[in-house]
């Protein structure tokens, strides 16, 4: 076969032995790779991580960091709870007691009132806690994310999924949408809230 600048290009004539096993092996190595192919893309790193089975046990409330982005500007606040003796205790059957409660001022999270019986429910990573509001006087259910769960550490993400979650529980309660509707000045919420052992 001549090309345009007058070079010649030669095709070697392969006998069909050749052919045969130069096809088996391509056929081979196609295989293989959509194998290996498949199986990476089934392991995956973005797995949620598993907490440890036992939560139960008195947990001391130590830190909540929170970052909230509103239409009134960007906020990031860490409170300290560590000498204030907030506490709520896990127990089997998910019941719990504790003096936490939820404070009047959404902008402090939590507070310090009489100890109390409550219940929680754990699913994987998620933990609800029914925690007690002085000023509707009930146990509200609140959504939080385990982020690590050790021996000595218990660390609870609340975001405004969770948020939002809660303002509907209020809702029920005032039979009206208020408290969802103030869910459109915040663009992003993030509180890390730790408790230890």
């Amino acid at each position: 076969m001549s090309l345009q600048n007058g070079y010649k290009l030669y095709f070697p004539i392969l006998n069909s032995s050749f052919n045969f096993q130069f096809l088996f092996f391509m056929k081979k190595l196609f295989f293989y790779s959509l194998l290996v192919v498949s199986a990476l893309s089934s392991c995956s790193t973005d797995r949620e991580p598993t907490p440890a089975s036992n939560i139960e046990g008195k947990w001391n409330l130590s830190t909540v960091k929170v970052d909230v982005k509103s239409v009134f500007g960007n906020n990031e606040e860490t409170m300290n709870y560590k000498n204030q003796g907030v506490y709520l205790e896990l127990k089997a059957g998910n019941k719990f007691s504790g003096n936490i409660v939820l404070a009047d001022d959404l902008a402090e999270f939590f507070g310090t009132g009489s100890v109390y019986e409550s219940t929680y429910e754990q699913k994987g990573n998620e933990l609800i806690l029914k925690i007690y509001d002085t000023a509707y006087e009930e146990n509200i259910p609140v959504k939080l994310k385990i982020q690590n769960l050790s021996g000595s550490e218990l660390g609870l993400q609340f975001t405004k999924t969770e948020l939002a979650e809660l303002m509907k529980e209020y809702d029920k309660i005032d039979g009206g949408n208020e408290n969802s509707q103030m869910l459109a000045l915040i663009s992003s919420m993030n509180a890390v809230i730790t408790f230890n052992k």
